[in-house]
């Protein structure tokens, strides 16, 4: 039997229904019994730690805090044993400038946090997909707003009409020193080139002396492929993405919107140890 020191998990799509601000008892049951048995728990999210992520267990009603936080894609980091977050890489406003404007033929609507404040070109129905959600956002005066300093990450939610132009554009134009990122459905981020959920994981390991083999990892979609492929053991969601399901060890048998991450691991890691 594969031994399975912790389990690090994307959050929407993954163990969260999107949309939705809380799990489903089924997914608390399951967090709850790998804690209480030892397993170390991670959640790796596009969402930042100190906006979101430090506050999850409690607003999951956990009494424990999650031993990794990996947010912003991998960009940040926070060690629940030492209590520090880091940040790991982050994009030069000289990166952001040419991003948005390579853009700027697609007519899209680039979003970006600068000093906890969202800012936006203009709001549009849009725009809630990618608030993670904090209501408050600003429209910027003139688009040089947008890099006017560094920052960790630039969003886009793109119309499905211009999805599929958008997106191989950036794929045809990769960056020496960015990389764009599929992280929902018609959502693209753009991180440093560096940026992936596995160097958390790898940091992490080296600091308390663990082995990444002794990870498993959960996910759904192209920001989860590091943090599949280098974990001990990957899953991807039957609802996740081709890309992702080609690096995983398995598949789950149901979809996020059905539990799926709950029934996987009670049916594979619980039920064969007696937990």
């Amino acid at each position: 039997m594969r031994e399975i020191k912790a389990v690090i998990c994307d959050i929407d799509g993954t163990i969260r229904k999107k949309g939705e601000k809380d799990l489903t008892p089924a997914t608390k049951d399951v967090l709850q019994r790998l804690h209480d048995h030892g397993v170390m728990l991670g959640i790796a999210s596009g969402r930042s730690i100190e906006r979101e992520l430090l506050y999850c267990a409690e607003t999951w009603g956990f009494d424990f805090q999650f031993d990794i936080l990996i947010g912003e894609n991998g960009a940040e980091y926070y060690d629940n044993f030492t209590g520090k977050m880091e940040v790991l890489h982050i994009l030069k406003k000289e990166w952001i400038k040419e991003i948005i404007e390579s853009l700027q033929p697609f007519d899209l609507n680039p979003a970006m946090y600068s000093h906890k404040e969202k800012i936006l070109l203009w709001a549009d129905t849009t725009t809630n997909a990618i608030n993670h959600n904090i209501p408050v956002y600003r429209l910027v005066n003139d688009v040089s707003d947008f890099w006017k300093e560094d920052n960790k990450k630039v969003m886009y939610k793109v119309p499905l009409d211009k999805f599929d132009a958008a997106y191989q554009y950036i794929l045809d134009h990769p960056s020496p020193y960015y990389k764009g990122l599929l992280t929902d459905v018609g959502t693209i981020e753009f991180v440093e080139k560096h940026v992936d959920k596995a160097s958390p994981i790898k940091k992490f390991c080296e600091a308390h002396g663990f082995d990444i083999q002794e990870f498993a990892a959960f996910g759904d979609t192209t920001n989860d492929n590091e943090m599949i492929a280098e974990c001990g053991f990957g899953v991807c969601m039957i609802n996740g993405t081709a890309d992702t399901k080609a690096l995983a060890d398995e598949i789950t048998a149901l979809p996020n919107e059905e539990d799926g991450f709950a029934e996987y691991v009670k049916k594979h890691i619980l039920e064969p140890r007696g937990w």
